[in-house]
């Protein structure tokens, strides 16, 4: 074969990021997520881009720290470099600094010496693990154009943009031997020009990253035309490939037009919690009208000692009221729950990303204890708290009140006038609200602790990504948590309840929370915090897979 059709490649970056996954599958279309530390390897094979064939000399080699001076001597004769990072740690990213300190000073020796520098292209593996990311695509993109070099995301596990990366670095290298050979020594930014042409004035180059051949007479492939390549054999690989190339297209988009920096904006946080808050909001809806009427006999049963249990209190709701009864004050809950349920997702999230990005700062890993994700669920409920107190209040008031022409309220709205005329805003609509802090706190905390533990081992027991849990699986790990949720927490709820549906004036029974707690412990022993558990449990393994399933469906696809 032509000495110039080889080209040799050193893949380099921190240990454990995946640069032997990525060589790997691309010399042997296999991938492993069990290797040992690699000092150096070494690989060949033969790839033909745009029509010529290439022989491709890897070299894999060592990212462990005590083996990086082994690293600088023997690495550093190579026509291209790909520096890899892990997209789920931020200190992957940060140890290629040493790695391009190195190339840089290879660099400069090449070009003071007249000969071709070489090529340098950032990747950052692991796209296929979006739930994970800790590095943006931004900030990928933003580090590689610092150093000049070119920018791709990758994944080893799904192929995501793999034979796009290392034809990449062939076109790149190949451009450069023949600029070198016909236009004089090569520029010292070690960059590519947009096009190819021989004219072009030296100092319009600029670093840029496409997954195609520069010649603007060449159209970029087609998106179904990339998919295709990949090994991609279920809907939710489908959808991860998609999102994965999204992010990479919409980084090559800027990239290859360097003075355009408004094209395909990178989905950020912002972005992440909007979505968090909308799947949110479709899981309250859920949870409203699968739980509503379970709802309606918890609460006679806490506030009135009428009925002997659940079925009777059923019972005569139905035979004294209607089976529209069971609905009654939904219409508060509908709005309401839905804006509540939004708040405890993406609030969640909200500060499992903030704890996983102080995790991989400190560790390197950004992995929750499970304390924390008590925390970030107790942070959701707290959140909650300001939302869910005047509504539940509210939707109390109305399922209590006397029925027909004895009622008290004509609806929400009516409601809200009357308890705000009674005792104003704090002392009225959000009455209550300490207990429903501290249940909201606790259930939570409990909630998310509990669907993330058996989310979570569920992955790693089938070695797979959670992505891939089936619905039904979620449902049900969604249902369980559900009766961890109400279990932690019911004795607030009931407490909760009582105040919430006390009198006004002098013919308030409960002065405080306090006394609400003292007083239910004397009338009615232990067994006052938890009457009406029953229908509670009943209702909370339907409502709570419902939410998660309805949740969990929704970030699927519309991410």
């Amino acid at each position: 074969m032509d000495e110039n059709n080889r080209i040799t490649i050193t893949v380099c970056g921190d240990g454990g990021c995946g640069k032997s996954s990525i060589t790997l599958r691309l010399v042997r279309s296999q991938w492993t997520s069990e290797y040992d530390p690699t000092i150096e390897d070494s690989y060949s094979v033969t790839r033909t881009i745009d029509g010529v064939p290439y022989y491709l000399m890897l070299t894999d080699t060592a990212g462990q720290e005590e083996y990086r001076g082994l690293w600088a001597a023997s690495n550093l004769q190579s026509d291209a470099f790909l520096l890899v990072y892990d997209i789920t740690s931020a200190n992957s990213l940060d140890a290629l600094d040493y790695f391009m300190e190195m190339i840089e000073m290879e660099t400069e020796n090449r070009l003071d010496n007249g000969k071709i520098p070489p090529i340098k292209c950032v990747v950052g593996n692991k796209c296929d693990l979006q739930g994970q990311r800790v590095v943006e695509a931004k900030t990928g993109l933003e580090w590689a154009r610092r150093r000049k070099c070119g920018f791709m995301e990758t994944s080893a596990r799904e192929m995501v943009n793999i034979e796009e990366t290392f034809a990449l670095l062939v076109r790149r290298v190949v451009e450069a031997r023949r600029l070198t050979a016909g236009d004089g020594p090569a520029n010292r930014t070690a960059a590519l020009p947009l096009h190819s042409n021989p004219n072009r004035d030296p100092n319009d180059y600029a670093a840029h990253t496409q997954n195609e051949k520069d010649s603007e007479d060449e159209p970029k492939q087609s998106f179904w035309r990339k998919l295709k390549c990949w090994s991609v054999s279920t809907p939710i690989r489908e959808q991860q490939a998609k999102r994965a190339i999204r992010d990479t297209e919409s980084a090559e988009g800027r990239m290859s037009k360097p003075h355009i920096e408004h094209e395909e904006p990178v989905q950020d946080g912002l972005s992440r919690t909007l979505k968090d808050l909308f799947a949110g909001a479709v899981g309250g809806v859920a949870q409203v009208l699968i739980g509503q009427p379970f709802d309606i006999v918890k609460v006679r049963l806490q506030t009135t000692s009428q009925y002997s249990g659940a079925l009777d209190a059923a019972t005569k709701i139905y035979q004294n009221e209607g089976a529209l009864a069971f609905y009654k004050g939904t219409l508060t809950p509908l709005i309401g729950i839905g804006a509540c349920v939004s708040v405890q997702f993406g609030g969640f999230h909200y500060a499992r990303r903030a704890f996983e990005a102080s995790n991989e700062a400190k560790t390197g890993k950004g992995q929750l204890s499970y304390s924390q994700y008590y925390a970030a669920g107790a942070f959701a409920g707290i959140a909650n708290t300001a939302l869910s107190s005047p509504i539940e209040h509210i939707r109390i008031r109305l399922q209590t009140q006397p029925h027909g022409a004895n009622r008290l309220y004509a609806g929400p709205i009516d409601c809200v006038r009357k308890l705000t005329a009674h005792q104003g805003i704090l002392g009225g609509v959000y009455r209550g609200t300490a207990v429903t802090f501290m249940r909201e706190a606790q259930a939570y905390g409990c909630w998310f602790t509990a669907f993330e533990y058996m989310m979570n081992a569920d992955a790693a027991r089938n070695n797979i990504d959670r992505s891939e849990i089936s619905t039904l699986k979620v449902a049900a790990y969604g249902g369980l948590a559900g009766e961890v949720l109400w279990i932690s927490s019911y004795p607030f709820d009931v407490i909760k309840s009582k105040m919430q549906s006390d009198a006004f004036g002098k013919e308030q029974k409960y002065k405080s929370m306090r006394d609400c707690f003292a007083k239910t412990y004397r009338g009615e022993g232990l067994g006052g915090f938890w009457r009406g558990i029953g229908p509670t449990l009943l209702r909370a393994m339907p409502v709570s897979a419902g939410t998660f399933a309805t949740v969990e469906v929704t970030m699927r696809l519309i991410s």
